[in-house]
């Protein structure tokens, strides 16, 4: 057969795996013409770990091949499984370095051995194909994640596909005003340059409040101030202000969380430094298409639950859109927060006027409404179960059989119409409308007592995603002083954190994917990946512990947490990085099927997924392995002292 026939054959081979399927077949076949066909036996090595690299890669065309490494313990353990279409022997971006994994054939098998000097400088052509690459982590040295220096992995973090940074603001793209200016002088303005807002600034350039044409319709044509009053009258201060390097998600959050339509940009983000621009909700909804500012409004005023039902599906609409479009989880996970945020709220306001129509007095003590689970830990992109309790402030001895009264009917009240919303009860009953969390403050304390200091007989694995703990309505003093309280008891139960770690211990993830099944590290084939027990729990679990033991109570985010991890063990930065990577990922696959399908997204067969989605995931997988291995050393689980 004629050498070009051959080429081709192998071009359309290779044409139907990622990441030669984002390349020309005329490029294939020119690498294919380079290359060369190797056969193995079943039990021959292809490479071996820590053999040096030479010139050519591989491409399974047939058969079967195990990856091992060596382990601490001796012996070797199977860390991958390679069919048709895999990769082998490829270290993207860093080719000199020697093997990683011994290869050994399970089968016969038909390897193409292909060029690095040809594949690679054609590879960067394609950016599609460089993106993949990037995922494939079962060749990249460990922590080299989307973060390490690429640029198509970073591009994917940044909100909608824009461009990071928001810098529409220019110096003569807003209005600013003098206090004394006239009111009527000032809707001039306005009206001239076609703006909505001018912000209101002393001789320093100083922020000292905003004037919006809201303003002067509510206020000025109806007659509460005069058109030649001066405009500080009118002006809303304080102003809201940011800095000048928050991207369109941050300032779209911080308008939903303050209920604002305009930011005032200063040079240092607070209100002591110089005014740089003026970020309306108009400029970014005409920049970034559809957002969900008003949708919050609306959520205040929803009139009854079938109306904060509808607003509520709205916000799953656009979070499937967000996700689709791959924004950045950082803000997917504040968004969803803060929708469910004001659902609760307005919730709260409604339940609390059903109790005084029924002519219930409102007791003069606070309370706070607090989140758990996955919603405590802005996790709970998909609607599920309510996990919630209510804290309220110890009352005076004479109505404490009134306030516990109270607050249970508000707990049942509110966790109906959160019902009706989407969000089902708790079948194991953890919610604020059950008696037992529903109580004051010296109780919480004397529950997290207990529960620190007699783990085993607390059945404390049962309640660890307490633990997570998050204000989301009323009084947010309250969870402080539960938290203050946790972090001190913890401190005086020097076996709660390991035992913790221990448990966290429970989750393994599988060794890898391939054809269509899933397979542990006992070699039983599984049909699914169960991206809670497989990926989300393991991260969760060790993120909590971490945490508690770092006194980091207040974050409750597995992301933020191994964040912040990262800057307190500088030495692992590079591991709890690619945890929060694992952790992003590993939501935002399963929020991502479940919208789409309709369901809680916990269960995935491998033919769901993309190639480049299951190659991401096997990294996902061994990311969890390493963070395991390092916890399990960091908390002496296996005899070795604290790194």
């Amino acid at each position: 057969m004629k050498t070009s026939s051959i080429s081709l054959r192998v071009a359309d081979f290779l044409k139907q795996y990622p990441p030669f399927e984002f390349l020309s077949l005329q490029d294939l076949v020119h690498l294919a013409g380079s290359g060369r066909v190797k056969f193995h036996e079943e039990g021959e090595h292809v490479f071996d770990e820590g053999e040096p690299r030479n010139r050519h890669f591989y491409v399974i065309q047939q058969g079967t091949v195990n990856l091992y490494t060596r382990s601490p313990k001796g012996g070797e353990e199977l860390v991958d499984v390679r069919v048709e279409g895999d990769l082998l022997g490829i270290f993207w971006l860093m080719g000199e370095q020697p093997y990683r994994y011994t290869a050994i054939t399970a089968s016969d098998t038909l390897l193409y051995a292909l060029p690095f000097e040809d594949f690679l400088p054609l590879v960067a052509r394609y950016p599609a194909a460089t993106r993949y690459l990037v995922d494939y982590f079962s060749e990249l040295p460990a922590g080299k994640g989307e973060d390490s220096g690429n640029e198509a992995g970073q591009e994917q973090r940044l909100w909608l596909q824009k461009s990071g940074v928001h810098h529409t603001f220019e110096s003569d793209g807003y209005l600013t005003c003098s206090p004394g200016e006239k009111v009527r002088e000032v809707a001039l303005k306005l009206s001239a340059h076609h703006q909505q807002a001018a912000i209101v600034t002393s001789a320093e350039a100083l922020p000292l409040g905003i004037v919006t044409e809201a303003d002067l319709c509510r206020r000025v044509a109806t007659g509460e101030i005069s058109p030649e009053a001066p405009v500080e009258t009118l002006m809303t201060s304080p102003v809201r202000t940011v800095g000048p390097d928050l991207n369109a998600g941050e300032l779209l959050l911080r308008m939903l969380r303050y209920r604002l339509r305009h930011l005032c940009v200063t040079r240092d983000g607070t209100p002591d430094s110089p005014v740089m621009g003026l970020v309306s909700e108009r400029e970014l909804q005409l920049n970034y298409g559809r957002l969900p500012n008003a949708l919050g409004r609306q959520i205040l005023a929803a009139s009854d639950v079938r109306a904060l039902s509808r607003l509520r599906d709205r916000a799953d609409e656009l979070l499937l859109e967000y996700l689709e479009n791959e924004a950045d989880m950082g803000f997917l996970i504040d968004f969803v927060a803060e929708i469910d945020g004001l659902v609760l709220n307005r919730a709260l306001q409604m339940g609390e006027q059903h109790l005084l129509d029924r002519g219930l007095e409102k007791p003069d003590v606070g309370f706070c409404w607090l989140a758990m689970h996955s919603e405590g830990r802005k996790e709970r992109l998909i609607r599920s179960a309510q996990r919630t309790a209510l804290v309220y402030e110890d009352p005076p001895v004479e109505i404490s059989r009134y306030c516990r009264r109270w607050f249970l009917h508000l707990a049942e009240e509110v966790s109906h119409i959160l019902v009706g919303c989407g969000f089902p009860f708790d079948t194991n009953g953890r919610l604020a409308s059950n008696t037992e969390w529903c109580q004051p403050l010296t109780t919480w304390k004397a529950y997290f007592s207990r529960w620190i200091h007699e783990p085993i007989e607390s059945n404390i694995v049962s309640l660890t995603s307490l633990f997570d703990l998050r204000a989301v309505g009323g009084k947010k003093e309250l969870a402080d002083a539960l938290s203050s309280h946790i972090r001190a008891e913890i401190k005086e139960s020097p076996n709660f954190i390991p035992l913790l770690a221990n448990d966290a211990m429970a989750n393994l993830p599988p060794v890898t994917i391939f054809r269509d099944s899933v397979m542990d590290k006992a070699g039983i084939l599984w049909s699914c990946i169960d991206t809670k027990m497989h990926a989300l729990y393991p991260l969760v679990d060790v993120g909590r512990v971490f945490a508690l033991e770092y006194e980091q109570e207040d974050c409750t985010s597995t992301i933020e947490r191994f964040t912040r991890m990262a800057d307190l063990l500088p030495d692992e930065r590079e591991l709890f990085r690619a945890a929060a990577d694992a952790a992003r990922a590993s939501l935002a696959l399963q929020s991502l099927i479940g919208h789409r399908r309709g369901d809680n997204g916990q269960f995935i067969r491998p033919h769901e997924l993309t190639k480049s989605d299951q190659e991401h995931l096997k990294g996902v997988f061994r990311t969890i392995v390493r963070l395991l291995d390092f916890a399990a050393a960091h908390f002496k689980l296996n005899g070795e002292g604290k790194r």
